[in-house]
C-alpha cells in the first residue's frame, strides 16, 4: 500500500509578492565540517558534512530589505538512526534550542525543516550549531521565505480524507497523514477562508 502524505500550505493574497532566496551551505562559513558531494540529490555544488562533535556549525549571512518575520526552510539529510538536533540562532540570539532534525531514509534522502525568525533590515547572521557528539545532519541549503509567517498550514488529519489518517511512516508533520488507499478519484478536502478574510 502506498501512503499519500498530503500537506498544503495556503497563503493569503499577499503571497503573489513572495520572495524566496536560497543560500547554499557550501557557500556558508563552516566550523568543524567539510563541503562534500559523495551523496546524491543535493542542490548546488555540494553540501556540508558536519564533524561528529558538539559545537560544529554552519553560518550564513542573509540580507533582508526590511525588518520583519521570515521563514527559514533548511534542507537536510540524516542517514543515522537517531535525531541530530541543532541550536538555531539569528544575529546571536537563539531562536530554537536543540531543534529536531529526525532520521531520513538514508544519506541520499533529503527532508525539510522550517522555523520562523525575525530579521533586521540589512545583513543578518543565521547560525546552526550541533548540540550532540554526533554533530549535525548534512545540510544542503537554507531558503529564506519573506512571506512565511503569512502562511497557514492545513494538516491532512484536520481535513476530510477519503481514506485513512495514518502515522506508520516517518517525517510527517502534525499527528499523521492522509492515506488514500490507492483508490482512483480519492480526495483530500480542507475548508479554507477566502482571500478577503485573510487580508
Amino acid at each position: 500500500m502506498i501512503a499519500a502524505a498530503l500537506l498544503v500550505p495556503v497563503l493569503p493574497a499577499t503571497a503573489a509578492h513572495a520572495a524566496v532566496v536560497r543560500h547554499e551551505a557550501e557557500a556558508a562559513t563552516i566550523s568543524n565540517g567539510t563541503v562534500a558531494s559523495n551523496h546524491t540529490g543535493f542542490s548546488g555544488s555540494g553540501f556540508v558534512d558536519y564533524t561528529n562533535a558538539t559545537g560544529s556549525s554552519v553560518e550564513w549571512t542573509v540580507t533582508a530589505a526590511a525588518a520583519g518575520p521570515v521563514g527559514l526552510t533548511i534542507r537536510y539529510a540524516n542517514g543515522t538512526t537517531t535525531n541530530r538536533p541543532m541550536d538555531i540562532a539569528v544575529n546571536g540570539t537563539r531562536i530554537s534550542a536543540a531543534h529536531s532534525f529526525p532520521v531520513t531514509a538514508n544519506w541520499d534522502t533529503w527532508s525539510d525543516a522550517t522555523v520562523t525568525a525575525n530579521l533586521n533590515a540589512g545583513s543578518n547572521t543565521v547560525l546552526f550549531t550541533s548540540t550532540t557528539a554526533g554533530g549535525g545532519p548534512n545540510l544542503d541549503y537554507v531558503d529564506v521565505n519573506l512571506v512565511a509567517t503569512g502562511a497557514t498550514k492545513y494538516e491532512a488529519e484536520n481535513g476530510v480524507c477519503q481514506g485513512t489518517i495514518d502515522s506508520n511512516h516517518l517525517n510527517f508533520s502534525g499527528t499523521g497523514f492522509c492515506n488514500t488507499d490507492n483508490a482512483t478519484g480519492a480526495t483530500m478536502t480542507w475548508t479554507v477562508p477566502s482571500a478577503s478574510s485573510c487580508a
